[in-house]
């Protein structure tokens, strides 16, 4: 499913795919992982049954983009504390 996203995006001309995965969900982040999606941020109670916060992953298709180009839902996401 990831891999028919990405070819669409990519099709479109997207620079980024994001993805909101559960906090609780302890399996797909090691698997997105692997497909180089990294994290990004946090969604606070972004699911409402139960309320849980979300993790916003970004799978980068471009290295670089102009600022016309870059997303605006990119610039929205509050980045995770270090």
């Amino acid at each position: 499913m990831l891999a028919e996203l990405v070819d669409t995006a990519r099709k479109a001309g997207c620079p980024d795919v994001l993805l909101e995965v559960r906090q609780s969900n302890q399996t797909a982040p090691g698997d997105l992982r692997q497909a180089r999606v990294r994290p990004i941020g946090r969604r606070r109670r972004y699911y409402q049954a139960p309320p849980e916060d979300a993790v916003v992953m970004r799978l980068t298709l471009r290295s670089a983009w102009t600022l016309s180009e870059r997303p605006r839902s990119v610039s929205r996401v509050r980045a995770e504390p270090s």
